[in-house]
C-alpha cells in the first residue's frame, strides 16, 4: 500500500505506530521469557532446598542415633 504526498504524514505516523506495536510485542516476549526461566530457576532453587533439608535431617538423624 503507497503513500501519496498528500497523506505522507499519517503514512509515515502509521509505520511509526507499527514498529512501536512491533517492538513492544518483542519486549514482552522478552520479559516472559525472563519471567518463565527466573520461575523455573526458582522452583529448582526450591527443590534443592527440600533436598539439601531432608538431607539434614537424615544427618542429624544418622549422628543421633550413634550416641544412643
Amino acid at each position: 500500500m503507497g503513500c501519496s504526498k498528500s497523506h505522507l504524514g499519517a503514512c509515515i505516523g502509521s509505520k511509526r505506530q507499527n514498529l512501536q506495536s512491533v517492538d513492544s510485542e518483542s519486549s514482552l516476549k522478552s520479559e516472559y521469557k525472563v519471567l518463565s526461566s527466573l520461575a523455573k530457576i526458582q522452583g529448582q532453587l526450591g527443590e534443592f532446598h527440600i533436598f539439601l533439608n531432608q538431607h539434614k535431617t537424615q544427618c542429624s538423624l544418622t549422628h543421633y542415633s550413634h550416641l544412643l
